[in-house]
């Protein structure tokens, strides 16, 4: 599994990332993603059985290590 960088990220032309592409970002598999969503310190969208990560947030939980608009959505409006 090749890691996604915050360059390719920044790049996407696109709102929100997959839970796939968000699990390669963290270096982790996409099974370990989906088994901690609910400890996750950034917001996480689902559609029905889609899990969607609002890329902004993200890339500030990357960037910082913390999400800067609220955890898991609650003060951002997503």
């Amino acid at each position: 599994m090749e890691i996604l960088k915050i360059e390719d990220i920044e790049k996407l032309d696109r709102s929100f990332l997959t839970a796939t592409e968000a699990a390669r970002a963290m270096g982790i598999s996409l099974s370990t993603f989906r088994r901690h969503t609910a400890d996750m310190d950034f917001p996480i969208v689902r559609f029905g059985r889609k899990i969607h990560v609002p890329k902004e947030p993200f890339l500030d939980f990357l960037r910082r290590g913390k999400c800067e608009k609220g955890k898991r959505g609650e003060d951002n409006g997503v």
